[in-house]
């Protein structure tokens, strides 16, 4: 009979639980948010097939939207060649030029040493509108490929800092 009560018990509880929606975080929403990102849901369908293939590269991606004439897009460049030297295993840092591929362009890819993360061209980013985007900089951090976390605005902290929380985002896959 104690055994009965018991299951009725953990069946009740279970039903409680949800009918109340009761949920524990994620092991991802226990990693320390580093500013300014913000937890996003994109819906990546939207987004030009330059960005999708990059945010599908490893099973944590960042992907930076920069253009040559922003000056806090330029600012943190040498940071992001940091972050993407320092060899984090499963993780993907890729930046997208916004605008037209000129020899300006070309010459602050080479001079900051983006060969290996600038991954194309965008030609605007008004399909990005929707989620509230519009200026740049601009960085998404995708999981398992689905955008989890979004970024407007200049990435102030160093890439000790965003490796950490990157390696949290890993670690609770």
């Amino acid at each position: 009979m104690l055994k009965v009560i018991e299951v009725d018990s953990l069946l009740n509880i279970f039903v409680i639980i949800h009918l109340f929606g009761f949920s524990m975080p994620t092991k991802a929403q226990q990693c320390p948010l580093v500013e300014p990102f913000q937890p996003a849901i994109v819906d990546k369908s939207q987004l030009p097939m330059v960005m999708q293939h990059s945010l599908d590269q490893s099973p944590i991606s960042l992907v930076n939207l920069w253009a040559v004439w922003c000056s806090p897009c330029r600012k943190e460049l040498p940071m992001l060649v940091t972050l993407e030297q320092s060899k984090m295993h499963n993780i993907t840092i890729n930046t997208l030029h916004v605008g037209q591929s000129t020899s300006e362009v070309a010459q602050v890819v080479v001079d900051v040493g983006l060969q290996q993360l600038n991954k194309g061209f965008l030609s605007d980013i008004s399909p990005m509108s929707a989620m509230g985007v519009y200026g740049l900089p601009v960085t998404l951090v995708a999981i398992k490929g689905e955008v989890k976390f979004i970024a407007s605005g200049y990435l102030h902290h160093t890439a000790a800092e965003y490796k950490q929380w990157l390696v949290c985002l890993e670690e609770s896959l």
